[in-house]
């Protein structure tokens, strides 16, 4: 009787272990090394640094309007919802906001693609499975995926008031101007 509740432990572990274990998305891993003449990217390289650092935060940015969307669109299609919509629609939006948003950034557009579909092929199944259930998402990014440092509600508070500021540093070289 042991040994048959033993198996049966040994069998669900070994159903557990692949359904947790993380998504990586191939064709970034493939693509990544062919960008970095097939070596790994070394945190104490300063140069490495640099581009791992603007990766981060291209991720980021990507990662809250890839997220949004996704809820605005669960919002409004709860019935006609499905995964694979999903990560049709989120991939069409990383191919007309990725370039743009590289290059208000002055990145490669082709990096901010690269990294915008990795978003959706590693992340997409998590979000859906986290707004099926009813949950925020307004953490995800940061405490999901990891590329952000706060979460979406604080970032656009953040970006509201640089908005401000820099509206305020703009009208003070204007009138400056004006004397």
């Amino acid at each position: 009787m042991r040994t048959g509740a033993a198996a049966l432990a040994v069998a669900l572990v070994l159903l557990v272990i692949p359904a947790c274990a993380p998504i990586v998305d191939e064709e970034y891993q493939k693509w990544a090394l062919r960008e970095h003449n097939d070596r790994k990217l070394d945190e104490n390289d300063s140069r490495d640094k640099e581009a791992m650092d603007k990766g981060r935060s291209i991720a980021c940015a990507l990662c809250n309007v890839l997220v949004m969307a996704t809820v605005k669109h669960f919002e409004k299609a709860l019935s006609s919802f499905s995964e694979e919509s999903t990560l049709k629609r989120l991939k069409a939006l990383c191919e007309k906001v990725a370039p743009a948003t590289a290059q208000s950034m002055e990145l490669n557009p082709t990096d901010a693609l690269m990294i915008c579909k990795r978003l959706v092929n590693e992340n997409a199944s998590d979000l859906l499975d986290l707004l099926s259930v009813g949950d925020s998402a307004d953490m995800f990014c940061k405490d999901e995926v990891g590329v952000c440092d706060m979460g979406y509600e604080k970032m656009m508070h953040m970006s509201g008031k640089f908005a401000e500021f820099a509206a305020s540093q703009k009208t003070k070289d204007e009138m400056k101007d004006e004397v």
